[in-house]
């Protein structure tokens, strides 16, 4: 999953995917695992993986986080945040759920 992240990173910063488009694409998912996982990857990046590991999902998550922001005009910490994007991921799934 880091490395899809990674990947869309890419395509964002090449211009080749819009922000607006993957952030209604991702539903939250990019952001979460970046939080989740930015300890973690830090910690890698100190020791087994180049100081530039997955930085294009470092930099995609940190947009994808303003244009949020932006949108809606809600400023959260890491936890709030990871909080916020696992509740609208569980009705996101209900509502495909009831749908299919």
């Amino acid at each position: 999953m880091w490395n899809l992240c990674e990947n869309f990173g890419r395509l964002y910063r090449e211009g080749l995917i819009d922000l607006e488009t993957l952030y209604g694409g991702s539903n939250g998912i990019i952001q979460w695992m970046w939080v989740k996982f930015k300890p973690i990857i830090e910690m890698y990046r100190k020791s087994d993986f180049s100081s530039h590991a997955y930085e294009n999902f470092e930099y995609v998550a940190g947009r994808l986080d303003e244009f949020h922001k932006r949108k809606y005009g809600e400023n959260y910490s890491d936890d709030e945040r990871l909080e916020r994007v696992l509740r609208e991921h569980e009705v996101g799934q209900r509502i495909t759920k009831n749908i299919s």
